[in-house]
């Protein structure tokens, strides 16, 4: 792993940022909110 030497706050910054790429929501296409309860999962 290269983030090794890294402090842990340099890597949560890393890993916000790869999250942040996958769930960039568009204008024309929002990104999806989802809700859970204890039963069920609405979208």
């Amino acid at each position: 792993m290269k983030t090794r030497g890294l402090s842990r706050n340099e890597r949560r910054k890393i890993r916000h940022r790869r999250i942040r790429k996958k769930v960039s929501g568009t204008p024309e296409r929002p990104r999806l909110f989802v809700f859970k309860s204890l039963r069920h999962i609405y979208a």
